[in-house]
């Protein structure tokens, strides 16, 4: 559940710099979704597992006018449906890149 919470607080975030007037220009955004649902048997368990798997990537390109800024994010989210276990989650990649942060000699890359 918290992590359900923490994925709306950073997509009401991403939303919010994305409306902001300063970037009054066009920005890319490509978002990618695919949902798996995975059955199989656990030999230990001795009985049929079910997963729902949904993966989310997210690109945001050219967030400044020059189109010097990026944003880039990949996360997995599981559930077991035969278990009481609660949503399982990972972010497989979050960062932001800037392009030329001193004039042609540094481009700086942040985030996991």
């Amino acid at each position: 559940m918290r992590l359900i919470i923490r994925l709306m607080r950073l997509a009401v975030i991403l939303m919010t710099l994305v409306c902001m007037p300063v970037f009054s220009h066009a920005t890319e955004v490509k978002i990618t979704s695919s949902t798996q649902y995975s059955w199989y048997q656990d030999f230990v368990a001795d009985k049929n597992q079910n997963d729902i798997s949904e993966y989310l990537r997210l690109n945001m390109t050219k967030l400044d006018k020059e189109g010097k800024a990026s944003f880039f994010a990949y996360a997995r989210v599981t559930k077991q449906v035969t278990s009481s276990e609660d949503l399982q989650g990972r972010f497989y990649y979050f960062y932001v890149d800037y392009r030329d942060a001193f004039k042609d000699h540094l481009d700086v890359r942040a985030g996991r």
